[in-house]
Order: C-alpha cells, then sequence, then structure tokens
C-alpha cells in the first residue's frame, strides 16, 4: 500500500471511529498496520478500542507500540496510563 492510500485508509479508520463503527475502524487500523506494523496512529486507536472491548492484554501492547514512536505524545500516554490503571498496573 503506497503512502497516500495509507493515509487514506487511515483517515476512513478515524471517521469510522468517531462515528461509532468501531469494528469497522478496527479492520481499517489493522489494514494499515499490514501495510505499516510501525504507524503510531494505527497502533494507538487500535489500542483505544480494544481497551474499549476489555482487552486489555492487546490494548497495552498497542499502546506501548506507539509510544516507542511518539514518546512525547501526551494524549497517547493518558490512554496507556487509563488502560494501565484499569487493569491495577
Amino acid at each position: 500500500m503506497s503512502k497516500d492510500n495509507i493515509q487514506q485508509e487511515l483517515h476512513s479508520a478515524f471517521s469510522n471511529h468517531q462515528a461509532g463503527n468501531l469494528t469497522r475502524a478496527a479492520e481499517l487500523y489493522r489494514d494499515v498496520l499490514k501495510s505499516d506494523p510501525d504507524n503510531t496512529h494505527a497502533l494507538h486507536y487500535l489500542g483505544v478500542i480494544e481497551a474499549g472491548a476489555g482487552n486489555f492484554k492487546s490494548a497495552k501492547s498497542l499502546m506501548a507500540r506507539s509510544l516507542s514512536g511518539q514518546p512525547t505524545n501526551i494524549p497517547y500516554l493518558e490512554n496507556y496510563a487509563t488502560s494501565l490503571c484499569q487493569t491495577g498496573d
């Protein structure tokens, strides 16, 4: 997938996520990650969806990976900390 296609797919995922179509958004985030496994946005927002579904192990892993690429992204850190708190970590 080209860089432009990745951006389009990511935009579509964001739109679906904001509209509450979480299953479709998760599919699109996963598609982005197939082509760009280190895409910090796809990793983070897929982690947010996983946390919302109660899949905290997956959520924490995805969010931690997203932070390796953007360690100073405060909203990402806050979401990660929330996931850690929810699991007592």
